[in-house]
Order: C-alpha cells, then structure tokens, then sequence
C-alpha cells in the first residue's frame, strides 16, 4: 500500500542522526492494521550482536526472531504483560475465536498471498499463526536454549521490578544489543540509561510521551550523555500530535556505539524510503526536519 508522508514535523537538533553506511531494516510484522516491530540498524553492528537483550515484546517478536537468524545472537526477553495479557488471553481463544476478527485476517492473508513470491506468502501465514495459535509458536521460539523468555516487568528495583543492571550483567563480557519498549517506563530507568555499559553496542528504543517537555529533556540528556550516538530515527504514526508544532509523542530511536559503524556523511530525508516503514497507514506519516 502507498502512503503519502503529508505532516512536517521540525525536531530539536540533538535528534538528528548521525546518518551511518549499511542500514538495514530488521524485524516487524504486516497486520490489516499497520506494520510495526521492525527497526533500522547498520549492518555492522547485527554482525557484531552475541547477546539480544529485549524488554517489552507483547505479542510480536518478529524482531527477536529475525536478530537470532541474522546474528546468532542469543535472545533473553522480558515482558510480565506477555503472561498477563497474551498468552492467557489467546489460550482462551483456542476453545472460542473470535471468528470475525479470525475472518478479515484471512481474507486479508488470502489476498496478499495471491501473486505474492513464496517468501512472501510464508511471512504472511507466519504472521496469521502468530495471531491465532501463539502458544504453540512462542514456545518453539522461545525454547529456553537459544531464546529465553521472563515474565517480569523492567523498572526500579525499590518498586519490585528488574532492574536494567540485572539484566546486563551476566552478559558484561559478549557484545550487547540492547532493545526497549515499555510503554513510557524507560524515564523510571533513565539513570540506569545514562550509566549503560560498554558491552551495550546498540540500544534500540522507543520514547514516549514526548510531547511532554520534561520527558523530551530527559531524551536530551540520554542522547547527549550516552557513549552510544543516534544513527536512526522514525516517528511512529500510531500517536498523533496534539498541536501543529508539536513533537511526535512517540520515537523510534536507533543509537550504535562508534567502533561498530561507518558514517555516510550524508543527510537523508525521514522517513528513508526503503527503510522505514509507516506504523499505520490509514493515518498521516510524519516527514522529519531538523532544526539548525
């Protein structure tokens, strides 16, 4: 489906990305409702990932998936609203579908499929089982041998939860990529942000609430202050903005350590074609400007 990016959004200057050689676009689904889940990461640091460290997956981790295909990488997930929200809620769906849902799914897999190459046609039936049989396909992936999965939710330990601390530090001595998406959590683990180790090679993250100036000062603080720089941006579409001139609530960010990719010394427009993907299509995309 075309998209006609039709919003133009002017971010502060610290979001704009040093441009790195070799991007490529990793991960993500295609559901009647959007595409989201993938990222855009220079090549060379996939190839260096031992470890994949991944916190908030939901019902899709298509990009875990393709990290351990593309990398090696050994993937540890965490994620306590899989156990609550997913995977009880669709073991019940098994004994009783929800047969209109189950219905447009398949006729839109159906009419994908047609014409579709092979490669294609199994993606979509990959992604239609994923819906509607998850149980079965998260315990092939997630076997407890080179995919481990924790039902815990990533935040400050005073609070009961796991820290970011915890979750790194078995791996201090393997080349960490590090992906996080918790629904507006990361700023109660900002200081563990700002303090990451250099075994972290690449930090893969969405911001939220960034339409809030105090949260985007936050932001600000991390990507001055971290040893990762920011090589990738994508607004996702899902949030829309609140004024005309207003910062996109939600972030799709890509920081990389410096050893681990070469700058194009290019300045490509945002979204790059080919590489970003809209969230949802039946809403306005956002074209990203920086300011000087």
């Amino acid at each position: 489906m075309s998209h006609t990016v039709n919003v133009d959004v002017t971010l502060p200057s610290f979001l704009r990305p040093i441009h790195a050689k070799r991007l490529i676009s990793i991960g993500g689904s295609s559901e009647p409702d959007g595409t989201d889940g993938n990222y855009v990461i220079p090549q060379d640091v996939i190839d260096a990932t031992e470890v994949l460290v991944s916190y908030g997956i939901n019902d899709d981790w298509t990009f875990e998936s393709a990290m351990q295909k593309a990398a090696g990488a050994t993937v540890y997930a965490y994620d306590q609203s899989t156990k609550d929200r997913f995977l009880r809620r669709f073991s019940r769906r098994r004994l009783k579908f929800n047969f209109r849902k189950l219905r447009s799914v398949v006729a839109y897999a159906l009419n994908t499929i047609r014409g579709a190459p092979q490669e294609k046609r199994e993606q979509i039936l990959k992604n239609v089982k994923r819906v509607y049989f998850p149980s079965r396909e998260f315990h092939q992936f997630f076997d407890g041998r080179t995919a481990h999965f924790y039902a815990e939710f990533i935040g400050r330990e005073s609070d009961g939860l796991t820290s970011v601390t915890r979750t790194l530090k078995p791996h201090q001595h393997h080349n960490v990529m590090l992906k996080m998406d918790i629904e507006g959590s990361e700023y109660d683990v900002m200081d563990e942000l700002l303090a990451l180790p250099h075994s972290v090679c690449a930090f893969l993250a969405e911001f939220h609430n960034l339409d809030d100036p105090h949260k985007l000062e936050q932001l600000q603080r991390f990507t001055e202050n971290t040893h990762l720089k920011l090589v990738h941006i994508h607004a996702n579409n899902c949030a829309q903005l609140k004024s005309d001139n207003g910062t996109p609530p939600v972030l799709e960010l890509t920081y990389v350590d410096p050893k681990f990719f070469e700058a194009s010394g290019e300045s490509p427009s945002y979204p790059i074609g080919g590489l970003d993907v809209v969230n949802r299509p039946s809403e306005p995309d956002f074209e990203l400007r920086f300011a000087s």
